[in-house]
């Protein structure tokens, strides 16, 4: 394209959210932490002398890991967003022992006396789900087209080598979630029965090959959401 002396609000807010990573990770209120993004990373209470050490990978694995670093025990409020995407609810296990659940789709919430080295270990389950596409590009009849989602991550389907556009996949929504198997390995990667040249990979992982975040499959009137 010819070059143009223009801008947009993208030059000024890509640069300006690396400043702003950590308040969208953790908020303080006066009497409580939040904790909205599960991330490996840390929070330091520079007025309490305490550290707060978040330790994941997820959805890569699913355990979850809160560690408190402490100079003396300190009664503290914790709030942990539990995302929406997971396979029921959520235990939170300190010294062998529930201290607090969280549904899917709200926080999770621990009021204690916290001493020097707690941890409080957690395992999330994410969920398969397929969102429909309803845009402008729409599949021939008796078919749809839609997003495949594992937790947070958006799933890209390659066929093969991944040299060519992956082909209709001839089962239902439903039917297809139900036929994925999550492949050995450290990755997030998913094969399908009866497939065998397909896979699902995080778009996030797709360096040059050839794929769709929108596969057709078959149109049939289920639900589609299942658990990995």
């Amino acid at each position: 394209q010819p070059p143009r002396c223009s801008s947009s609000c993208c030059e000024v807010t890509s640069t300006d959210l690396f400043a702003r990573l950590p308040e969208l990770v953790y908020s303080r209120s006066s009497s409580a932490i939040f904790i909205h993004q599960l991330i490996a990373s840390s929070f330091t209470l520079a007025d309490a002398d305490c550290t707060l050490t978040l330790s994941t990978d997820f959805p890569v694995s699913e355990k979850l890991s809160l560690t408190i670093d402490t100079a003396r025990p300190i009664q503290l409020e914790l709030y942990l967003r539990v995302p929406r995407d997971l396979d029921g609810e959520v235990q939170a296990v300190l010294n062998g022992e529930i201290v607090a659940t969280g549904a899917p789709g709200s926080y999770l919430r621990i009021d204690r006396l916290w001493t020097d080295r707690d941890e409080v270990l957690l395992v999330l389950k994410p969920t398969l789900r397929f969102e429909i596409y309803e845009g402008v590009e729409q599949p021939a009849p008796q078919y749809d087209r839609g997003a495949i989602l594992y937790g947070p991550l958006l799933l890209a389907l390659i066929e093969g080598d991944g040299s060519s556009r992956p082909s209709r996949i001839e089962l239902s929504a439903a039917d297809l979630i139900t036929s994925m198997t999550r492949l050995a390995g450290d990755d997030v990667a998913f094969g399908i029965a009866g497939y065998p040249d397909h896979r699902f990979v995080p778009y996030s992982a797709i360096t040059t090959e050839c794929f769709t975040c929108l596969p057709e499959v078959m149109s049939a009137p289920l639900t589609l959401n299942a658990t990995a």
